[in-house]
């Protein structure tokens, strides 16, 4: 009898011990995976909805995957919103909005110095408020950085442009391939790169048009609240005025000022003496350099100075002369000719 009773224990004993068994590989397999980095399988983000054609590919863009909402995308996979618009929120916490047009990548972000988001084109909302860390979406020619904020990133693969909207908090947009040369956009500000007019630099932020801002709100699909909350913030910037305001004071003013400080500058002033307009003052020095100088010409004479001035002398009494006999000379004087 006690043969019959302990045997059902000792089938449950077994079962138990192969079901731990079982647990304990599938969690040593999923931390070998782990280990080596997510494979397209694991989800690096969820489609919370959508609406309108949209797609979601693997990695290879060859499988279209299941779409239903709150299912998984794995990493590497695509979203194509072509005629639709879609939110998915990424394991980074980010929530990410696209528009009609749309074609964008989530990667496998695990890898070094990955980026979490790849735009291939179109434009997508971000919300970076409960995010855990920096993220980084990827264009064809820059790279965006937020950690906390909203921003707009949008990419036009036709003309090679990328242009960032800050929303909310700060963002960055930089040049992929120099990535020292960025611009910082604050709240309500736009900036842009476009490599087609050689400048590796972005644009300096501006402040953004209110109503161009509203009409790319629009395709979305936000809440009114979150439309209208951005777009104060813009409002906010557009009406932000100089540190200091910069009076132009009256041109006749300005002219009576200056007659004044004229006047005064005239009564007050002393006539200056002739050796101040003078380029080379008579000193000593002048005197020995005027003697070394005629040295110099004439040599180790006694009077080399008397000799050089009279010189001088000489040669403009016999030019007086030549101009006088010059001046004498007549067409009609046939002696003269002569």
């Amino acid at each position: 009898m006690k043969a019959l009773s302990t045997r059902p224990f000792i089938l449950f004993i077994t079962l138990v011990s192969l079901l731990c068994s079982e647990l304990v590989f599938s969690r040593c397999a999923i931390a070998a995976t782990g280990s080596g980095g997510r494979s397209d399988s694991y989800p690096c983000a969820v489609l919370e909805t959508y609406g309108g054609q949209v797609q979601v590919l693997d990695s290879t863009r060859v499988h279209i995957l299941d779409l239903l909402k709150n299912s998984p995308v794995p990493c590497g996979g695509w979203i194509s919103a072509e005629s639709g618009w879609v939110r998915i929120k990424h394991q980074n916490g980010a929530v990410i909005h696209a528009s009609p047009g749309s074609f964008f990548q989530v990667p496998n972000f695990s890898e070094a110095n990955a980026d979490h988001i790849v735009l291939y084109r179109g434009q997508i909302y971000i919300s970076a408020e409960d995010g855990a860390g920096e993220l980084r979406i990827l264009t064809g020619n820059a790279r965006f950085r937020v950690s906390k904020g909203e921003i707009l990133a949008l990419y036009s693969q036709k003309e090679e442009q990328t242009q960032l909207i800050t929303l909310s908090g700060e963002a960055r947009l930089e040049n992929r391939y120099q990535a020292e040369a960025f611009m910082t956009c604050k709240p309500g500000e736009a900036t842009s790169l476009d490599l087609k007019v050689v400048r590796t630099v972005p644009a300096t932020p501006q402040a953004v048009k209110y109503s161009a801002l509203k009409e790319r709100l629009v395709h979305f699909n936000l809440e009114d609240k979150d439309i209208v909350r951005i777009l104060k913030t813009t409002k906010l910037r557009q009406d932000r005025a100089f540190a200091a305001n910069i009076e132009i004071p009256d041109k006749e003013q300005i002219q009576k000022e200056r007659e004044e400080v004229d006047k005064q500058a005239d009564s007050s002033r002393k006539p200056a003496s002739v050796e101040k307009y003078m380029r080379h003052p008579e000193d000593a020095k002048s005197r020995e350099l005027q003697r070394r100088f005629a040295k110099k010409v004439l040599g180790e004479t006694a009077n080399s100075e008397s000799l050089l001035t009279g010189e001088k002398k000489k040669n403009n009494e016999e030019k007086q002369t030549v101009l006088r006999e010059l001046a004498a000379v007549r067409p009609d004087d046939e002696n003269g000719l002569k």
